[in-house]
């Protein structure tokens, strides 16, 4: 994963990153009430993850790396971010926190009802956008990388397409009469 993106801190190394992040939330689902801690790391390598890939990248490491939402991320980040308050919550309190009381703590627990940011892998966002938004995002993709991901029988179907403009026209730049 890390060879193919372009990454802002190339001494990170996002597999173990995202090792570290798969293990936190296995040790997260088998531990009783001393879920924190693992919380805390996980947030923390997540974190790191963002970092390192930069904004335009860190949802595809997300997908790419772990389990989690975009929303989840951003909850374990919250949690290793406000880590010391929780923390000083915990001694003056005297008892262990769930994380939900941590996130509710920190102000971010269930507030489903907010407005959440369209990702732009969402398919209903591309069939509310218009055309020159759908020009402008395809544009923001590297033709290598969209090579990448396309589907083998689209490729195969653009083949066929390209080979009958050419024919039909007798020329190797059937590509300017697609525009």
């Amino acid at each position: 994963m890390q060879d193919r993106l372009s990454i802002k801190r190339p001494e990170v190394n996002l597999s173990d990153l995202g090792a570290k992040v798969r293990t936190g939330l296995k040790a997260i689902t088998f531990t009783e009430g001393k879920a924190l801690p693992f919380a805390f790391g996980v947030g923390d390598a997540l974190k790191m993850a963002k970092a390192a890939v930069g904004h335009g990248n860190w949802l595809i490491w997300l997908a790419a790396e772990t389990p989690l939402s975009e929303r989840s991320a951003e909850r374990y980040a919250r949690l290793a971010t406000h880590r010391e308050h929780i923390e000083r919550h915990i001694r003056h309190g005297g008892s262990d926190m769930s994380i939900r009381r941590a996130l509710a703590l920190i102000g971010t627990a269930n507030k489903s009802n907010r407005p959440r940011k369209k990702s732009p892998l969402v398919k209903t966002a591309w069939i509310a956008a218009t055309l020159d938004e759908r020009r402008a995002y395809l544009a923001s993709i590297q033709l290598t990388e969209w090579l990448e991901a396309m589907p083998a029988d689209w490729r195969a179907e653009i083949i066929s397409r390209v080979d009958g403009l050419r024919a039909s026209c007798g020329s190797t730049n059937a590509i300017n009469m697609m525009h």
